[in-house]
């Protein structure tokens, strides 16, 4: 379930319907907008409209496609792949060389395969244009630690003043000379990559925006109703079809209450509706993030088994997601099998959390998917508590007992005006005994049940967070500490409930980051919380709500990223902004004794 929203510049409601539509976007949001997360489902395949993502490149043929793992560019050409943020013709952005500085030592791309160009096209003086690029490519090994971007060799395709073109100088020479030509504007950003070295990219960064690259798809849309009993779940598997525990418990650790379906009550449990004939979808993609869960409390693990390939291989899909990205394109996912290379797709481990796309991508090469039901799966270590469970159109209310009214009648019964005719002869006997059946009933198989354990991670602590009692105003800053992330990985600060990204940290040989963020000057008054989110794993953990007390409202204001005090280098690429994804652990205020990081849960049911 996608929840994240972008507030300003393509305005709140397009922007939801396009994240959770999967409209195609075409335009990016303007440099005052506030900092958010946009889909790019589409990509114009000439320059003719150069507002909006586009092939700069004149091409015979498309050198650029969408899946799932992301944009390829540069497949049998040259690809120039360009966001314009303005018409063709008008005007730039007008910016400083220092604010358009910053954005470019900010940008971040993740890079899957490949080598590509970070692109941005610029005009200055009175009719000057150029566009400027790293001086080499960047792969998905290049880490350029934040206190050396300024140093990094840059290109201008065009001469700046005396700047000659395509002459390698550092970015702070580069913004030199187009601070002394004066009236600087751009007028977008984006990628370039050879014929001879194609590229794959999953997302990237600029001026605080995140584009995810993918197709478009279809939501499903919620059509019908069904409640599910106790009595309407098996204690095991004796059958496949229907509701049923996937574990061989010698008691039940499953119920129903009055809140929904609690499981994982003294042992692991998983609960899953196996369909009475695979489902075959050449979709899996738009069924999974069309799906959403109710949670009241407890890790629930979504649950997905399946087919694929010619030869029908099994494995259980489990989401690594335990927020609120579960059925979200920007989600992880594990395999209970491994799933072998193909031609286009690299093998994925067994157990291994990957991004959303690479799964989908990975299965879609195979071909021949078959969904054979879904569940959820919960440990008996955090017991699960879920309202409802949506997949396919169709919302699962789990309610203690399945009842249903009486029909009142509208009008009085006509009673008959004639007695009824009996019959003149007897019924006639039958004159042979019914034939029995010479073999019994085949008894229905079922697939292998594929429980798995999610990985145990390390324990979390930390200090330094908003306090849950005291309102903290915007422009405050903190420092705060925590651990049991990927050790060197990136890790991303965001305000939430309108996720705003304060910063992306690097996390140490043993896996800690310290940090110091700011709340923005502008961010809304109201209940917040902290997320962080390991781009590496997914694993995320968030804070208790806090209150961000009344200020006047502002514009175009950056959170506070200083990467400089954190050790380490950071890496320019490897952002993997899985829109938060597992939350694995429980962060704990140091000194104040009450709960920081803390599991975000569905709304409770209400009284039936």
């Amino acid at each position: 379930m996608v929840n994240l929203r972008v507030k300003r510049g393509i305005g709140s409601i397009t922007a939801v319907a396009l994240l959770l539509s999967g409209a195609s976007l075409a335009l990016a949001a303007p440099a005052n907008a506030e900092p958010g997360a946009v889909r790019v489902t589409s990509i114009n395949p000439n320059e003719d409209t150069y507002m909006g993502w586009h092939e700069g490149t004149k091409n015979g043929a498309s050198a650029s496609s969408l899946s799932w793992a992301g944009l390829s560019l540069g497949t049998g050409a040259d690809s120039q792949i360009l966001n314009g943020l303005v018409d063709s013709g008008a005007p730039g952005i007008e910016i400083t060389s220092d604010e358009l500085l910053s954005n470019i030592t900010h940008s971040q791309i993740r890079i899957t395969s490949g080598a590509v160009y970070q692109q941005v096209p610029v005009t200055f003086g009175t009719s000057g244009w150029a566009t400027l690029r790293p001086a080499a490519p960047e792969t998905s090994a290049t880490e350029i630690p934040f206190s050396d971007r300024y140093t990094a060799l840059w290109v201008s395709s065009k001469p700046i003043g005396e700047l000659a073109a395509n002459t390698p100088v550092t970015l702070e020479e580069v913004g030199r000379h187009l601070r002394l030509q004066g009236n600087l504007r751009y007028s977008g950003f984006g990628l370039f990559a050879q014929a001879s070295a194609p590229a794959l990219v999953s997302s990237m960064v600029w001026d605080g925006w995140q584009y995810f690259f993918s197709p478009s798809f279809t939501k499903v849309a919620e059509r019908e109703t069904i409640n599910v009993a106790a009595a309407d779940i098996r204690a095991n598997e004796s059958t496949y079809a229907g509701w049923h525990e996937g574990y061989e418990n010698s008691v039940p650790a499953f119920s129903i209450t009055g809140e929904g379906l609690s499981l994982g009550n003294g042992a692991n449990s998983q609960i899953i509706n196996g369909f009475t004939a695979p489902s075959v979808t050449s979709d899996l993609a738009s069924l999974i993030i069309s799906g959403d869960m109710e949670k009241v409390s407890g890790t629930a693990h979504f649950q997905l088994p399946l087919t694929y390939g010619a030869d029908d291989s099994f494995t259980t899909l489990r989401q690594n997601t335990v927020w609120g990205y579960i059925f979200s394109p920007y989600s992880a996912y594990i395999s209970s099998k491994a799933i072998p290379a193909t031609d286009s797709t690299p093998a994925i481990a067994a157990n291994t959390s990957v991004p959303f796309g690479t799964m989908i991508s990975a299965l879609e090469a195979h071909g021949n998917i078959k969904v054979l039901g879904f569940g959820i799966l919960a440990e008996a270590t955090d017991p699960v508590v879920v309202e409802s469970v949506l997949w396919d159109g169709v919302r699962y209310n789990f309610v203690p007992k399945a009842t249903t009214p009486p029909v009142e009648p509208t009008t009085p019964p006509v009673e008959p005006t004639t007695p009824p005719v009996e019959p003149t002869t007897p019924p006639v006997e039958p004159t042979t005994p019914p034939v029995e059946p010479t073999t019994p009933p085949v008894e229905p198989t079922t697939p292998p049940v594929e429980p798995t354990t999610p990985p145990v991670v390390a324990p979390v602590v930390g200090t330094g967070m908003p306090s849950t009692t005291a309102p903290s105003a915007p422009g405050s800053s903190f420092t705060f500490t925590a651990s049991g992330f990927t050790p060197n990985s990136d890790v991303q600060v965001f305000l939430h409930s309108t996720p705003v990204l304060l910063g992306t940290f690097r996390a140490d040989a043993l896996g800690v980051v310290k940090a110091t963020v700011t709340i923005p000057a502008g961010a809304e008054a109201g209940t917040h919380h902290i997320v962080l989110v390991d781009s590496v794993t997914g694993f995320t953990v968030s804070s208790a709500a806090f209150t961000v007390s009344p200020a006047a409202a502002a514009t175009n204001v950056k959170a506070a990223t200083d990467t400089k005090s954190v050790s380490g280098a950071l890496a320019s690429t490897g952002f993997d902004a899985l829109m938060p994804a597992l939350l694995a652990g429980l962060l704990v205020l140091a000194g104040l004794g009450i709960g920081a990081f803390q599991l975000v849960t569905k709304r409770r049911r209400t009284a039936q």
